[in-house]
């Protein structure tokens, strides 16, 4: 009963393992510049048959001391962890792709504060919180002037899919404890001043 019982968690577990994250694999990001030295991001995620699909900035600056680098949005992180043009304000990798939210080049005007929000997502991309299309035929230009204003994404979430996910996980849990217990205490033989 016990082989049948940790057999099934062991099925269980991989099959959830392989349905959450082999399924094209993780949401890759390049920052770079463009042929002018403007901030670009290059989105690609094999699954979703996205590659090489650009955004570029004009008018904003990459950081001094800036190199090109790839991020690949795989493993949680903080909320609010640097990226090279700003910070990941959001990420919910529980089932690659996943969704990512990154908030660019923020900057303040008129004692409000401006920034590029670009959220991937399975379903669509959403730059500044207006969805558009993963099919592009040509780089997606923001400038200074489409940035977003409005209630910014707190650093810390109240409670994160990650927590849910380990609570998830210990009650799918319990079951396997309670034959666990119930083996290895079945064959104690009861005496008569035992309490019940």
């Amino acid at each position: 009963m016990f082989g049948v019982a940790l057999g099934g968690y062991a099925l269980l577990f991989m099959l959830d393992d392989a349905a959450r994250y082999h399924r094209g694999g993780a949401w890759e990001v390049e920052f770079t510049t463009n042929r002018a030295g403007e901030p670009a991001l290059k989105i690609g995620q094999a699954g979703r048959s996205v590659s090489n699909l650009v955004l570029e900035f004009p008018g904003e600056s990459a950081p001094d001391g800036f190199k090109p680098s790839i991020k690949r949005f795989d493993k949680p992180e903080t909320n609010g962890a640097p990226v090279p043009f700003g910070r990941w304000v959001y990420g919910d990798l529980m089932a690659l792709p996943g969704v990512v939210t990154l908030e660019l080049f923020a900057s303040m005007e008129n004692g409000k504060t401006n920034w590029h929000e670009v959220e991937l997502s399975s379903r669509a991309l959403l730059v500044n919180r207006q969805e558009r299309a993963w099919i592009q035929t040509g780089p997606l230009r923001l400038s200074p002037s489409n940035k977003f204003t409005g209630e910014r994404i707190p650093a810390k979430a109240p409670i994160s899919r990650q927590v849910i996910h380990w609570i998830l996980m210990a009650l799918a849990m319990a079951p396997l404890v309670f034959i666990l217990y119930v083996y290895f205490t079945r064959g104690r033989p009861v005496r008569e001043n035992d309490d019940l």
